[in-house]
């Protein structure tokens, strides 16, 4: 009876052992999928507040005579043949036609504004945000037409937000936009800008 008994302990204690042991592990899968997923959605997060937003070229087709467009802002198309520059802006149902004699310049404008509101809400304001250098900014830039008559034509209108912060924070931020540029997530929006306002002209 006594050696049964042992038996049973026994038993029990490598049962015990077998549970502590799986516990263990499976205490080791969830922290490394909670850490895992905290990562990943940390570089979303970093994404959808750094990107480029606005500017879409959302289609394109060009041949010898004729090059059209279609942004964010309308449509545009360069008719060579008759020289006449047609447009149709997001909010407009017919397309406008002027003569490209009317056409006055291709204007470029660019503002950088600190971003406090948008920062205090969901960029995580902290004390050293009352200096100026550690606050985060807006960069807006638009592509705009204007014809003789100074009627206004935007062609693309661009914004990025930019985060600042100090000490371990910047690292933080730097090695996040490397990640998202090694993902082909991210694009300096002067970088987007320039490349857009260079078709713009040649086209």
């Amino acid at each position: 009876m006594s050696a049964l008994l042992n038996d049973y302990n026994e038993l029990c204690r490598v049962i015990k052992q077998k549970a502590d042991v799986v516990e263990e592990s499976v205490a080791l899968w969830v922290y490394v999928l909670v850490l895992s997923g905290s990562f990943v959605f940390s570089v979303f997060w970093q994404w959808v507040l750094m990107r480029v937003w606005g500017g879409k070229w959302l289609k394109e087709a060009k041949s010898n005579t004729a090059w059209y467009f279609k942004t964010a802002e309308g449509e545009f198309r360069v008719d060579q043949t008759h020289k006449r520059f047609n447009y149709k802006l997001k909010k407009q149902l017919q397309w406008q036609s002027v003569d490209f004699a009317d056409v006055g310049k291709l204007y470029v404008f660019a503002t950088n504004d600190t971003a406090s509101l948008i920062e205090f809400f969901v960029g995580g304001w902290n004390i050293t945000d009352i200096f100026g250098r550690y606050r985060d900014h807006l960069h807006s830039y638009s592509i705009r037409l204007w014809l003789q008559d100074a009627t206004e034509i935007p062609i693309f209108n661009l914004k990025q937000y930019e985060q600042r912060d100090w000490f371990l924070g910047r690292f933080y931020i730097a090695i996040m936009i490397k990640l998202l540029r090694w993902l082909g997530l991210y694009e300096e929006v002067m970088t987007w800008h320039l490349s857009k306002c260079i078709s713009c002209r040649s086209g």
